[in-house]
């Protein structure tokens, strides 16, 4: 079986706090929709590139990372970078729940060494914006079967 884990931390914050949130030809959203999704994503550009080049920096810094060893891909609303430590993304998005507000998604997508782990540098850089993790399964699990088995253990008695 396949799985596929993702660390991941969110933060939230109010569309109109959002540098080019222009007051006077915006109007915060009340409701979420793929319009209003795309009014946040392009209006949160500021924001997604600040969080996504402060992080590289960190790594950079950190493992004097050249250039050449990194790709930096944006897209509206999402960037994606890859070094030789790992791969990460940042992505804002509507709250689906909340309209008025934006949620600012970091994630670490994949660590090419498994000892990076425990590295304190990593952990220094992202223990800030990473605090869940995400496990998907690439078979489902059939719960019946786990549980007929987990009854037919015989309870030893002392």
């Amino acid at each position: 079986m396949h799985t596929k884990n993702i660390l991941y931390g969110t933060q939230k914050g109010l569309i109109r706090k959002l540098s080019l949130f222009n007051p006077s030809s915006h109007h915060v959203p009340k409701q979420y929709n793929a319009i209003t999704n795309h009014f946040v994503e392009k209006i949160g550009a500021e924001a997604l590139s600040s969080k996504a080049t402060d992080l590289l920096d960190q790594l950079r810094l950190s493992y004097q990372l050249k250039r050449k060893e990194f790709s930096y891909n944006e897209t509206i609303g999402s960037i994606s970078v890859e070094t030789p430590q790992l791969n990460f993304q940042v992505s804002i998005t509507q709250n689906q729940n909340q309209p008025k507000e934006y949620v600012l998604t970091t994630q670490i997508n994949s660590l090419k060494d498994s000892a990076l782990i425990s590295d304190p540098h990593l952990t220094q850089i992202f223990d800030p914006h990473c605090d869940q993790l995400h496990i998907e399964l690439g078979n489902a699990i059939n719960i019946e079967d786990c549980i007929d088995a987990i009854e037919t253990i015989q309870v030893l008695q002392c």
